[in-house]
């Protein structure tokens, strides 16, 4: 029983620290894509042919 509950208490620890991770990834992911303008974006993609239009 008491294994039971300090098994959920660290998943629980892990899923909320996971969270905080992918968000601050996220966020530093959309701070440099802020640097650049839409033009500059359709241009780098475009040249790298990721672009399907």
């Amino acid at each position: 029983m008491k294994e039971e509950i300090l098994m959920k208490k660290s998943r629980h620890r892990a899923d909320r620290s996971m969270r905080c991770i992918f968000n601050d990834m996220f966020d530093a992911i959309a701070e440099v894509g802020n640097l650049y303008s839409h033009q500059e974006h359709w241009n780098y993609f475009n040249a790298a042919g990721r672009l399907s239009s």
